[in-house]
Parts: structure tokens; sequence; C-alpha cells
């Protein structure tokens, strides 16, 4: 397998990406806060939201803010009825077309967990973790390499359900809502469909159907369409750094969605 060297960063190109990245994840933060706020209150430029989901009027429904729960983190619900229809999982960004979000994290243990991993591919992702060993030829032995990508073709859909829609608990995300927020004034512009896309998670589980996970040229792992796995990193040198984390690039989701529809 042929290696690719990346130019080393300096520490000074280091802090300005980090400080760079905290205020993007912050304003992120934000503008999911606003935009949640914005379908609770009936605000006029979410409406079609619920018109797309299509079930029920936007005036018949309400919405709900699911704090605390990793996924969906809005539910809609007929308000004379009381009963949930829509789970929503919000990815707010500065622009659809550099965006690289992360979608789920979890610790090593937890994905031990969650998708009953066996002992060996543990080991070879605690390597990857705690080591820092990217997954090239020269840190791990081809068996190795095989293995670990035998095991994440084996899980994909379960891995892939789980990142964008959340684990095996209810309610679970079924629609997934990209919004952009641009500079200037990008508050004003929260909710607005010209900045937005929502999308049904099943159509986009579908997209993976014939995609097997492979390994970047930098050795990443690669489930396709955007998506990576790979060890979340910053954190000052927190244990958290050893996460695992599921990240997206929004316009290779977008991308992929559209030629699939062209098809």
């Amino acid at each position: 397998m042929k290696r690719y060297k990346k130019a080393r960063p300096t520490p000074q190109s280091d802090i300005v990406e980090e400080q760079y990245n905290r205020d993007a994840a912050r304003n992120g933060r934000e503008a999911e806060k606003i935009l949640t706020g914005y379908i609770q209150s009936h605000e006029e430029s979410t409406a079609w939201i619920v018109e797309e989901i299509g079930q029920y009027s936007y005036e018949k429904t309400s919405a709900k803010h699911r704090a605390g729960i990793e996924k969906p983190d809005v539910v809609l619900y007929v308000t004379e009825e009381d009963k949930e229809y829509a789970f929503i999982s919000l990815k707010c960004c500065k622009d659809f077309n550099t965006a690289f979000n992360q979608i789920k994290r979890c610790s090593v243990a937890s994905f031990r967990g969650e998708f009953v991993v066996p002992s060996d591919v543990i080991a070879i992702l605690n390597k990857y973790t705690e080591d820092k060993k990217k997954l090239l030829a020269g840190n791990y032995s081809p068996k190795e390499l095989d293995r670990l990508l035998e095991f994440l073709n084996e899980k994909r859909k379960p891995l892939l359900a789980s990142a964008f829609t959340g684990q095996d608990k209810k309610p679970k995300a079924n629609w997934l809502l990209l919004h952009q927020w641009k500079f200037p004034n990008w508050r004003r512009n929260i909710g607005k469909k010209a900045s937005s896309q929502l999308i049904s998670m099943q159509e986009i589980l579908k997209l993976f159907d014939g995609i097997e996970v492979s390994y970047t040229k930098r050795g990443t792992i690669t489930f396709g369409a955007g998506v990576t796995l790979q060890r979340k990193g910053g954190d000052n040198g927190k244990v958290s750094a050893n996460d695992l984390q599921f990240k997206l690039r929004i316009k290779l989701l977008r991308d992929t969605l559209r030629n699939s529809q062209s098809d």
C-alpha cells in the first residue's frame, strides 16, 4: 500500500485551526438552538419543514427539544393527539461545501458494548486510538487491516444507522435537517429553505447499500458518501481524544444523493 506524507503543521497553524474549529462549533450550536426555537414557536421561516415531512399542517403541530439525548434533536408531534411522528437530527454549518461535521462520538469501550466487537478488533482499535497509529501498511500487518475491514463491513448497516439515527432507543431520528449559516447577518437567515435541506434517513442509509468500507490514503476508515470513522484527537490531550468519531462531509453526502436521484 502506497503511503502519502502529510505536511507537518506548525504549532501556530495548529492553534489557528483549533480556534477556527471552536468558533465554527460554537456558532453551529447557536444556530441549532435558534433553529429549534423557531420550529417550537411556529416561526414562519420554518413552516416548510413540516410541509415537506407532509403528514400534518404547521398549525396542528408542535415541537419538543430532546436535550441530553444524542438523537433526535427535535421531535414533532400533533398537538391535539399528543402523537409524535417526526424525529429530526440537526446539522448546522457555515458552508455545505467545506463542512466536516461530527455525527457520532463514543469511546472504544462504548463502541465495543454497542456493536459486540470481538477482542482482536478491539486490540486494533486501541492501537489506532491510544497509540495514534494510522491505518497504514507500515503500522499494521495485512491480516490486521483485513480483519478490521471484515468486521466493519459485516456491521456496516448497524454502524451507519447508529451514527445517523442514534442508538437502539426510541425515538430514533428519521429525518436529517441540514442548514448552512453564512456571514453577514447569519442569524436572520436561520431556518430559511434556501439555506437548508431536509432528507429522510431512509434515503440516506440506502446510499450505502452498494458501498464497501475501505481505508483512505491517509489511513482513515471511510464508509463512502462523505462518512468517515476516525480517532477524535484534539481535546488538549484528554482521554476523550482517543474516542472514535464518525464524521460527515456534507458536500459529498449531498453529491452522492443527487447522483443517485439522477440515475
